[in-house]
This record gives C-alpha cells, sequence and structure tokens, in this order.
C-alpha cells in the first residue's frame, strides 16, 4: 500500500490503531488486577465499554477511509443490523449501568470514572 496516497491525519490514526489496542490491554490489565471477586463488575464492564469504544473508533476510521478513496458509504437496508448504531446503543446501555450503580457513601480510593478535578481539589 502506498501510505503516502491518505492524508496524513487518517495515516496516523491508522498506524495508531495498535498502539490503542496495546494500552487497553494495558487499562484492562491493572483494572482486573485491582478488581474483586466473585463477578468482577469492574473488569467486565471496562472491557465490554473499552472494546466497545475501540470498535466505533475502526468503524468511524473504516468510513472515513471509504469517502477517502471515493467509495460509497456503506448502504443499511430497512430492518437490518447498523453496525455503527449498534455500537453506540451498546456504549450508552453500557454507560447507563455504570451512572446508575450506587455510588459508596466514602469510597477508599477514588473512582476512575471521577472528575479528576474533584480528586485533586484542595482541602478534599
Amino acid at each position: 500500500m502506498n501510505w503516502k496516497a491518505l492524508p496524513g491525519a487518517l495515516m496516523y490514526e491508522i498506524l495508531s490503531l495498535p498502539y490503542k489496542l496495546e494500552m487497553l490491554r494495558q487499562h484492562l490489565s491493572a483494572v482486573g488486577d485491582n478488581d474483586f471477586p466473585p463477578d468482577f463488575a469492574d473488569f467486565f464492564w471496562e472491557r465490554q465499554h473499552g472494546y466497545a469504544c475501540l470498535a466505533r473508533d475502526v468503524a468511524d476510521l473504516a468510513s472515513r477511509l471509504r469517502t477517502n478513496a471515493g467509495l460509497p458509504a456503506l448502504a443499511h437496508s430497512l430492518g437490518k443490523w447498523d453496525r455503527a448504531k449498534s455500537i453506540d446503543e451498546r456504549i450508552s446501555a453500557l454507560e447507563h449501568i455504570r451512572d446508575s450503580e450506587p455510588k459508596p457513601v466514602t469510597p477508599f480510593f477514588p473512582s476512575i470514572h471521577d472528575d479528576p478535578e474533584k480528586i485533586c481539589a484542595p482541602g478534599v
């Protein structure tokens, strides 16, 4: 493939996919090491959410590659499965699950999902 035929930003995103995957794997390893049995809820949520977000990035990238090459967008027939819509629905469902979980009154460690400014605020 002649990589110079692609715009720089598009080429950069394609070449950064292995890095994004490796960062996700490292993040999941850290979450798994610090999650608790019997259900390992944080690990499974992070894994599903992380791979769904990566899938959305790849689907967006594929769409931009088709546009750049002058290829038609994927046609979705009425009632047929739509990849992008399915991924977005899954991400929304996962985020709804996370947002609806009860929060501990006084967490021992700040959650990775909390606002970093609140965690680092003076006097907290």
